[in-house]
């Protein structure tokens, strides 16, 4: 939605955030932007990212000169991939919030998987309550691979 600048001109809030960049500094942001992109794309080459959005295949080269990638295309990509908007937009990594629901959850299924491995002979089963410790470690790890911080809640929070 636009607003007033100091001048009194209306501008949109993300002009203010390119108002404060050189023409080099947003060039580089684009392309960071371009390279996440293509990183959650799979992709190594600009047009073949081109194709994936269905453009022409000198845009994302032009997003770059001209340091602005449309929201639009940013938007699509997220939605087409499953990759965070903070992400893609400038880079930063979303934090996950596991609650004591969650990670009841994950513990259940980790115990799951485990008790699928054992019949498959790929593990031994010592005891349900060995189970039990296993699947918070893994519920755990996975948490910590994921760079979660895991809330103080209790099991029934959601």
């Amino acid at each position: 939605m636009p607003h007033s600048d100091k001048s009194g001109s209306r501008v949109r809030r993300d002009q203010d955030f390119f108002n404060n960049m050189t023409m080099v500094q947003r060039q580089e942001w684009a392309k960071r932007i371009v390279a996440r992109m293509m990183s959650v794309s799979h992709v190594t080459e600009k047009k073949r990212l081109a194709q994936l959005i269905g453009c022409h295949q000198n845009m994302p080269s032009n997003w770059i000169q001209q340091g602005s990638v449309p929201w639009k295309v940013i938007y699509d990509c997220h939605k087409q991939t499953g990759a965070s908007l903070d992400w893609l937009y400038d880079g930063i990594e979303p934090s996950l919030k596991i609650s004591g629901r969650m990670r009841f959850k994950l513990e259940n299924l980790a115990m799951e998987l485990m008790q699928m491995g054992h019949r498959l002979e790929l593990i031994e089963q010592t005891s349900a309550d060995g189970f039990r410790s296993v699947a918070k470690i893994i519920a755990k790890d996975v948490a910590r691979l994921l760079s979660a911080q895991t809330t103080q809640s209790e099991p029934g929070d959601e």
